[in-house]
């Protein structure tokens, strides 16, 4: 898909009140979450998608919160569709997360390639594995 190098904005919402499907000590996995993604890939053929930016809206989005077990904080994601398969990883701060539910940040964590990677495929299977510069942050829903 030739992402590499391209703005990509991502958004979820989750309910404070959700159950994981599955958790241990430090850890919760969440699924059946809605994501919103706007991606940029001009060297896209047009039959895939059309050059510049495409929204993408996405039922059954799942993320894994790990909070302090080893020291650091974690976050992963995962979602797919028609067009796309992403798994993304970033190791936070120890602290950013108060516990491995779905909370407000302490404060917002600056991403680098060090500290984040998200790994997409498309529908031929070709993958990439890219780092990731940016700023992740969960906040309250107004």
């Amino acid at each position: 898909m030739h992402l590499s190098g391209q703005p990509f904005n991502l958004t979820m919402v989750a309910n404070e009140a959700a159950v994981p499907r599955k958790y241990g000590a430090d850890w919760a996995t969440f699924g059946g979450l809605h994501l919103t993604a706007t991606i940029y890939s001009a060297k896209l053929p047009p039959s895939i998608l059309p050059p510049g930016f495409t929204k993408l809206s996405i039922h059954g989005a799942s993320i894994t919160l790990k909070s302090g077990g080893s020291g650091e904080d974690g976050f992963e994601l995962g979602f797919r569709d028609d067009i796309i398969t992403v798994a993304a990883k970033a190791i936070l701060p120890q602290g950013t997360l108060l516990n491995a539910l779905i909370r407000p940040f302490a404060s917002p964590v600056l991403l680098t390639p060090d500290t984040a990677t998200a790994t997409y495929s498309d529908s031929a299977g070709t993958f990439t594995t890219l780092g990731i510069t940016g700023i992740l942050n969960a906040t309250i829903a107004k």
